[in-house]
């Protein structure tokens, strides 16, 4: 696999999200990869947030300033978001007869965060060079972001509406995002993270 390879399939992903997600998918990453492809993306993602954001305002509030001004805890709560999501979105098809497995979900939300990695940078600049498209850019991107991961997950799980796995995935991030409390409210408990 090239660099080449890798713009031409992002280039299919977003022209074709369902043939882009299973040339990856025929990939045949192994578990540890799509860990791994996660973890990174976490990383990176947190990297860019901490460049974007910059020092925040005085009154922003301990835990959230906890978060974001180190970027290893914006790491951490960004992969921790994003294996709650994978996991409700695998748990999403077990429940529904999906066929897809945990690591091809893990595959799945690795690339898509890829993707929308380089998206958040495109916007970065278009809203820098062009301020009053600001709405527009962010509504397109995260419109762009629910279409790439309907398609993705439908072709993952092998669904054919587009709509129910809509609804299945707004069902399944509302899960995710109250695992995540759950699991803050216990870090902050042991003191991991200080509220």
């Amino acid at each position: 696999m090239t660099p080449g390879d890798l713009i031409q399939t992002a280039r299919l992903s977003l022209q074709a999200p369902r043939r882009g997600i299973r040339v990856v998918l025929g990939w045949q990453l192994s578990p540890a990869e799509g860990w791994l492809a996660l973890a990174l993306m976490a990383v990176v993602t947190a990297l860019i947030l901490s460049l974007i954001m910059g020092p925040l305002p005085p009154e922003v509030d301990p835990l959230t300033a906890s978060i974001f001004t180190s970027p290893f805890n914006l790491a951490a709560v960004q992969f921790l978001g994003l294996v709650c999501l994978t996991a409700t979105l695998y748990l999403l098809g077990r429940v529904t007869r999906g066929k897809g497995t945990f690591a091809q979900a893990l595959v799945v939300m690795g690339w898509l965060e890829a993707i929308l990695i380089v998206v958040s940078v495109g916007q970065t600049f278009v809203i820098t060079l062009l301020p009053p498209l600001a709405i527009l850019v962010v509504v397109g991107g995260l419109l762009l972001s629910l279409w790439l991961l309907t398609n993705f997950v439908a072709e993952m799980h092998g669904y054919a509406s587009l709509g129910l796995t809509f609804l299945g995935i707004v069902a399944s991030s509302v899960v995710a995002v109250l695992a995540m409390v759950v699991v803050m409210v216990i870090l902050a408990g042991f003191g991991v993270v200080h509220v």
